[in-house]
């Protein structure tokens, strides 16, 4: 939650400094001689597109990570082969080293836990519906 009230003050605190600069910009070369509704106009069009742009940014700000370590965390996968409690597995159609936190055997679907160096560290997917592996 504080995350996001940060995210949206940043914005606002962004889009209002923009809307000062304009003002400061005209003040510096001086205002055309526009009659109110046009000034009107200017404005409602500045606002929304700073809205949309702030709409744009949020959404960015606030979607979930694709790469990197984060991305893995929670992604599924297939074992390819078993030694005990470690072997091999492919997540996101990459080849991993895997740990299991219990015995599985090839073809049984797990879910990324978290990753210790380049190695996953992986639980059984019981959500999800057993396949072979692909190489």
């Amino acid at each position: 939650m504080l995350k996001k009230l940060l995210i949206i003050s940043g914005l606002v605190a962004f889009f209002a400094l923009d809307e000062v600069l304009l003002v400061v910009l005209f003040f510096r070369i001086g205002f055309p001689h526009f009659s109110v509704v046009v000034w009107v106009l200017i404005g409602i069009v500045l606002i929304l597109l700073n809205v949309s742009l702030g709409i744009v940014a949020y959404r960015a700000l606030m979607r979930r990570p694709t790469t990197g370590i984060e991305g893995l965390t929670g992604a599924t996968g297939v074992v390819i082969s078993s030694q005990g409690r470690k072997g091999k597995v492919m997540v996101r159609g990459e080849h991993w080293d895997g740990e299991f936190t219990e015995d599985l055997k090839p073809g049984d679907e797990i879910r990324v836990i978290r990753m210790k160096g380049l190695t996953l560290v992986i639980e059984k997917d019981d959500n999800a519906v057993a396949r072979t592996p692909h190489e």
